[in-house]
């Protein structure tokens, strides 16, 4: 569950590849409300009717867009509440019986979910409100409890086929998988008892996506939200610098790792350039290697895989870059600061532009961010 006063932000391409009006999928997931109170609470609310498909599974009809489903976190539960048993014999009671156990159970520590079919982006707000009504009537989220962790995965649709456009997304999630992953880990530790509940379906909480007409990421245990206040992973959302440079082979990826990795949490950098060239510089790679920094997948990037996304600051680092600078989609703040090129020079010559790198770019974008440099996640 979203937490109060939360409003979906519209991303910048509001059309899909058909350039007909984007849909989203959405996934709400809350405890303090039994599933047929769920179901009826939102058929109420949007005008639909309730279809019941098992013990513990509502389908909610009328919606032009699709059906909405109300279902619990838990599999197994989800299967034996499709299983026809027969009252009155052994097979029949004994399997009555561990279902009721389940249900019991899980009725404290499994989240309900509350799903959507593809909704346009128009529609987003129908789910904020809808998220109000159902705090009102008693739904508790991730904030209510300790070992609530629950997660509103959004489901986007993409905006386009082109390649240009999924290589942007895919590198976009790559930035930040790794921040996606800290978080699950963290909050993996304060559920426990919904894991031990989770492994006797033997596939997790998470059902399978063949509900779903909309490609499907992994969710987050826990919305982003909910851990920079509780779990102190970061005060704020990373601020995502995008590093210029012409060829996108030297300079400007050693300042993507570096700034990924003194500003870790704070800042999402990317680099990019307006003409970038075959391969990252041998030298470059080896500069970053020698103090132990990644440089797997390091790679000279076009401009226009990166220039639709939401950028907060843009750091020129040749001047050429400078000069043939893009105009971006919307304002972003831009800085000018030159290093020296060390193309065919000795080893040496990278080590001295990886330090200066190091010096003079982290505090001056940590500045321009109103972060504090010397402060490390």
């Amino acid at each position: 569950m979203a937490e109060d006063g939360m409003r979906l932000v519209q991303p910048p391409w509001t059309t899909n590849a058909d350039q007909g009006p984007r849909r989203v999928g959405v996934e709400l997931e809350m405890t303090g409300l039994c599933i047929d109170a769920l179901a009826r609470l939102v058929a109420e609310r949007l005008g639909l009717a309730i279809d019941a498909r098992g013990r513990y599974e509502r389908a909610l009809t009328g919606d032009p867009a699709g059906d909405w489903v109300v279902e619990p976190d838990f599999d197994l539960l989800k299967r034996l509440g499709r299983e026809e048993r027969e009252a009155g014999t052994l097979a029949g009671d004994l399997g009555q019986s561990a279902e009721d156990a389940l249900a019991w159970v899980a009725e404290s520590l499994v989240p309900v979910e509350l799903i959507s079919p593809p909704l346009p982006l128009d529609r987003l707000s129908e789910v904020d409100e809808l998220i109000a009504v159902l705090r009102q009537a008693g739904a508790k989220g991730t904030s209510d409890r300790l070992i609530n962790a629950f997660g509103m995965p959004l489901n986007p649709e993409i905006p386009s086929t082109d390649p240009k456009v999924l290589t942007a997304l895919l590198n976009a999630f790559l930035s930040v998988s790794h921040q996606v992953v800290r978080r699950a880990e963290a909050a993996v530790l304060l559920i426990p008892a919904r894991e031990a509940i989770s492994s006797l379906g033997g596939r997790g909480m998470r059902g399978s996506s063949d509900r779903r007409t909309l490609p499907r990421g992994r969710p987050t245990p826990r919305s982003d939200t909910a851990n920079a206040r509780e779990d102190g992973l970061m005060s704020t959302a990373p601020k995502t610098v995008l590093v210029l440079c012409t060829g996108n082979s030297c300079r400007s990826q050693m300042a993507e790792v570096l700034l990924n990795t003194d500003l870790h949490g704070r800042v999402r950098a990317l680099s990019a350039g307006t003409r970038p060239g075959p391969k990252v510089a041998d030298g470059a790679i080896a500069a970053l290697q020698a103090i132990g920094l990644p440089t797997d997948g390091l790679y000279p990037k076009d401009i226009d895989t990166v220039i639709d996304q939401p950028i907060d600051l843009v750091v020129t680092v040749c001047d050429n870059a400078k000069e043939s600078c893009p105009i971006f989609p919307r304002p972003v703040t831009q800085i000018h600061r030159p290093f020296h090129d060390p193309h065919g020079e000795p080893l040496e010559s990278f080590l001295q532009v990886r330090d200066a790198i190091r010096a003079r770019l982290i505090p001056t974008v940590a500045e321009a961010l109103g972060l504090d440099a010397t402060k490390s996640e």
